[in-house]
């Protein structure tokens, strides 16, 4: 089964970066939180509709991965598989 997330940076300030995240593009339910200074990832509310966070996960990974490439948290994000 495919899998389509989609994150966008609603948040940014010295220690926090706040990402709406889940499976729907136009209008993502669930919220995720990441300290700056370790890159803990902190679900603030998980995905309406869905049984797991698998999804919040996979794309914090993703945004994990755009920032240690880049040193910049990413406005938006997609991640499919």
């Amino acid at each position: 089964m495919a899998i389509n997330v989609y994150g966008k940076k609603e948040l940014e300030d010295k220690e926090f970066v706040i990402y709406k995240a889940g499976s729907d593009y136009e209008e993502p339910t669930g919220k995720i939180k990441f300290d700056k200074e370790t890159l803990e990832l902190s679900i603030l509310k998980s995905e309406e509709g869905s049984l797991s966070d698998r999804g919040l996960f996979k794309i914090a990974s993703k945004i994990k991965k755009v920032y240690k490439e880049t040193g910049e948290f990413p406005s938006k994000v997609e991640s499919a598989s």
